[in-house]
């Protein structure tokens, strides 16, 4: 059996469309794949994870395999709470920061995820989708990304602009960091078949 350690508290990544979490290999719901380091892992897969979102915040950490930078989502289900870490820059974290100013954060709030040509994010409230708050077409006051070469570009106006704007505007009342090292399943994450969405506006 699994025992909780750490104050109910689920640690979710994302990988291939999916939100993970660690497993073992004893668990017949796990999928084994080896990460890009040869290493074996053990994941459990899910579509939508729901519930209130109490924080969010920008984490750097530094480990064996390198240097990761993160925003990470506080959203608490009743006693379940999730510690959801999106790429920091990415398709999956401005789908949902984009959105977060027309949502209801006093609310449970649907977070999905999924991928055609690549992956992406969206959420949705009583079932409908929230829209961008931001688009292509109206930016209004935020940065667009700037080219630097023939297919790259730079964001870092932009995800700092949403990322003060989030903390400024929209969140209410934050919460404390959690403390790393939860090894609890989640209960409440739904495997739900993921309904049709598109990330058209983004990037910009």
């Amino acid at each position: 059996m699994l025992e909780n350690t750490s104050g109910n508290k689920t640690f979710v990544s994302t990988f291939e469309g999916k939100f993970t979490v660690k497993s073992d290999a004893n668990n017949p719901r796990a999928k084994k794949r080896v990460n890009k380091n040869n290493v074996e892992v053990f994941e459990l897969q899910f579509d939508t994870i729901t519930g209130v979102i109490e924080n969010i915040f920008d984490n750097t950490q530094e480990g064996a395999y390198g240097t990761f930078r993160n925003i990470v989502l506080i959203v608490r289900d009743g006693d379940e709470v999730y510690s959801l870490s999106v790429p920091y820059s990415s398709r999956e974290s401005k789908g949902i920061l984009m959105r977060l100013p027309n949502a209801d954060i006093t609310k449970p709030i649907k977070i999905k995820i999924g991928r055609k040509e690549h992956i992406f994010t969206w959420i949705t409230q009583n079932e409908v989708t929230v829209p961008l708050r931001w688009t292509k077409d109206a930016p209004g006051d935020m940065p667009r990304m700037v080219q630097t070469g023939d297919k790259t570009w730079d964001d870092t106006d932009q995800m700092a602009f949403l990322y003060d704007y989030i903390q400024k505007h929209v969140l209410i009342k934050p919460t404390a960091i959690p403390d790393p090292g939860s090894t609890d399943v989640a209960r409440n994450v739904s495997s739900l078949p993921t309904p049709t969405g598109t990330d058209e506006d983004l990037p910009f």
